[in-house]
């Protein structure tokens, strides 16, 4: 089994991947163990004028305690 990590949790979901100036790749994405999280109107320039959810956006190596890991791994 892989190290517990966000990247191989069940609840986690890829958005995308950033290069390092070292070349190795640092995995993004949202952790859907619970709910959005209901942020207030930060940027209406941008057309931001009401609340909004957001999911927490994480690094594929992070962790936390209610890891649970990918059907099938």
């Amino acid at each position: 089994m892989d190290k517990p990590s966000c990247e191989t949790c069940r609840f986690w979901d890829y958005l995308y991947d950033f290069a390092l100036a070292t070349g190795e790749a640092v995995l993004y994405g949202n952790c859907r163990r619970r709910s959005p999280i209901l942020c207030p109107p930060v940027a209406e320039d941008l057309g931001l004028d009401s609340w909004q959810g957001f999911f927490p956006e994480t690094v594929g190596d992070d962790w936390c305690g209610e890891y649970q890991a990918k059907e099938g791994e």
